[in-house]
C-alpha cells in the first residue's frame, strides 16, 4: 500500500523530519479511521506501518515479522477483548523489543498512566485527541525520530 496524502498534502504536518531508516510501527485499533489517521501521520514521519484491528491480528503480525517493530500502538478499548488478551499482546510486543504505547479515546485520570505502565508494561500512554499527532508524540516523548525547530 502506498502513502496516503491528506487534504492539502504532506506539508500539512510541519515540524517533522523523517524518523530514520528501519523504523516501523504496528497500529492495533478496531476503528479503521484511527488506523488510517495514525498510518498517515507515521508514514509522513518515515515509519513503515502495519495494521491490525484486533489482538489476534496483532499477535500474528508480531510473530510473523522477521525484525521487531520499533513501536506497537495498542488500543486499550478493543471490543471483545479481555485484559488477559491485551496483556498477552503487550508482553509479546515488549519481548520482541518494541516500545509499547497504549492509546485510548477515554478520558485519562492521573492514576491511569502508572496503572497501564505497571499492568501492561506500557512505555507511554497516548490519548487519542483530535488535535494530537502520534508521530510528533513518539518523536518528543520517546525519541523515535527528530523534530525540526
Amino acid at each position: 500500500m502506498g502513502s496516503v496524502v491528506v487534504a492539502g498534502g504532506r506539508d500539512e504536518m510541519p515540524g517533522l523530519k523523517p524518523a530514520g531508516p528501519n523504523l516501523s510501527a504496528l497500529v492495533v485499533d478496531d476503528y479503521a479511521h484511527t488506523r488510517l489517521l495514525f498510518r498517515v501521520q507515521l508514514e509522513h514521519a518515515g515509519f513503515h506501518v502495519d495494521e491490525a484491528e484486533h489482538t489476534g491480528g496483532a499477535a500474528g503480525k508480531i510473530l510473523e515479522r522477521k525484525t521487531h517493530y520499533s513501536v506497537v500502538l495498542l488500543d486499550v478499548g478493543l471490543p471483545e477483548t479481555d485484559g488477559y488478551t491485551v496483556t498477552d499482546v503487550a508482553k509479546m510486543a515488549k519481548e520482541s523489543g518494541a516500545k509499547l504505547v497504549m492509546h485510548t479515546a477515554a478520558e485519562l485520570r492521573d492514576e491511569d498512566v502508572p496503572t497501564m505502565r505497571r499492568d501492561y508494561g506500557a512505555d507511554e500512554v497516548f490519548p487519542k485527541l483530535a488535535n494530537t499527532n502520534i508521530a510528533t508524540f513518539l518523536q518528543k516523548e520517546m525519541g523515535l525520530g527528530r523534530i525540526t525547530e
